[in-house]
């Protein structure tokens, strides 16, 4: 059985779980998913990326976290606009 890339899997927890963070997907080792996640912008698909700044209680330092957010696949023609699924 063939393991699936890292867009695959990303893909799919998107298709399932409709948003993961950047910390969920290092988890799932995948080591750079900012990059996986442009690389699937650049073959269509239409990702929503959100930064949220959130302060921790004990020390009050900021934490970023990112999350990544499918909306849906558009099909790039060759000619003329793009058509949207």
């Amino acid at each position: 059985m063939n393991k699936p890339t890292q867009a695959e899997l990303i893909l799919s927890i998107l298709a399932i779980k409709q948003s993961i963070t950047a910390d969920q997907l290092k988890c799932l080792d995948i080591k750079n998913p900012s990059a996986v996640i442009s690389r699937l912008i650049q073959r269509g698909y239409l990702i929503d990326i959100t930064i949220v700044t959130k302060k921790v209680a004990p020390t009050y330092a900021c934490r970023t976290q990112i999350t990544y957010r499918l909306r849906k696949k558009y099909i790039k023609p060759l000619f003329g606009r793009k058509s949207y699924k």
